[in-house]
């Protein structure tokens, strides 16, 4: 696992223009380098909770987010990251997670989901995207 048995760092982009709405998570946003490493991030784009930090920022092409852990990730633990790339008077998106780990209702419409999990001492990252209907697997590179 070398870096992430220290920190799991998850960073991955998506066009700005489909998630960007009009909250801002940071005071300069700037464009991260996808390596693994939290050094290109800014303080004010930290967001702490109890089992661990997230980050996100933006540039005029993507949306980035990263997340650090301490510990390693063991077989039963997911993490989902839910997005919402519309306003809040919005119709489009839905309340109902993925049916992955059992459905749940979110506190705002989202369109994309992200999730990452270790399964068979395998990493899987998974990006799901609502089309009107249900979640839809997405490739991303």
């Amino acid at each position: 696992m070398g870096k992430l048995s220290k920190y799991l760092a998850l960073l991955i982009s998506f066009l700005l223009s489909l998630l960007l709405c009009n909250k801002t998570f940071a005071t300069t946003p700037h464009t991260i380098t996808v390596d693994a490493s939290l050094t290109d991030w800014h303080e004010d784009e930290k967001l702490g909770t109890s089992f661990g930090q997230f980050y996100f920022t933006w540039d005029e092409n993507y949306f980035y987010f990263a997340y650090d852990r301490t510990q390693t990730f063991s077989e039963n633990e997911i993490l989902w990251i839910y997005i919402s790339s519309v306003v809040p008077t919005s119709t489009w998106g839905t309340f109902t997670s993925s049916n992955v780990a059992g459905t749940h209702t979110l506190p705002f419409r989202a369109g994309y989901c992200f999730s990452y999990r270790v399964n068979n001492e395998t990493q899987q990252f998974i990006l799901l995207r609502y089309n009107g209907t249900t979640w839809e697997e997405r490739t991303f590179s």
